[in-house]
């Protein structure tokens, strides 16, 4: 084979207009191509770093309003125990006051009984003895009536005892003196 200085050059020629139509029809067509991709995807990255920001934010401020939500639940368990706790007190010793007044009017309920009862013992003693007196003597005579003057007197008291029922107490002690 011989080398031939024509076609050489030709070659080269050929092979020169070859890369400037690549380059000029293929090449910066390419580049372009690939420069537009690599700007939208840049543009990409950045607006999924802005989004990724924006969902940390609102996950931050989600968190923080997630927390101030317990505090204020916690808070609300606290007061809401407090306001229980006193209105149990208050209860309690509104409760407390009824039975002591409860075992107060027991109290006097039953001592009213007890005089009650009292008092007929001795309506029925003053009887028996008026009637044992008439057989008697009169000195006794004398003695009964003024039991009865006695008796009339404490069955005064107790007639203003329960038309008063705050003053009995003190009527009573008049009566024990």
């Amino acid at each position: 084979m011989e080398l031939d200085w024509s076609t050489f050059i030709l070659e080269i020629i050929n092979f020169l207009i070859l890369v400037w139509l690549l380059k000029r029809f293929f090449y910066k067509p390419v580049l372009n191509v690939i420069n537009r991709r690599r700007e939208e995807i840049q543009k990409k990255i950045s607006e999924a770093e802005g989004v990724k920001h924006e969902a940390e934010s609102l996950k931050s401020d989600y968190e923080n309003r997630l927390a101030d939500w317990e505090n204020e639940k916690a808070t609300a368990r606290t007061t809401l125990h407090k306001e229980i706790g006193a209105q149990r007190k208050k209860m309690l010793e509104e409760l407390h006051a009824a039975i002591e007044q409860e075992r107060e009017k027991e109290r006097v309920l039953n001592q009213r009984k007890i005089e009650n009862e009292l008092h007929k013992n001795e309506k029925l003693a003053l009887e028996q003895a008026l009637a044992f007196a008439q057989a008697g003597h009169p000195q006794t005579r004398l003695q009964l009536a003024a039991g009865e003057a006695a008796e009339a007197e404490r069955a005064a008291a107790t007639a203003r005892r329960q038309a008063s029922p705050r003053t009995w107490p003190y009527v009573s002690l008049y009566l024990l003196k």
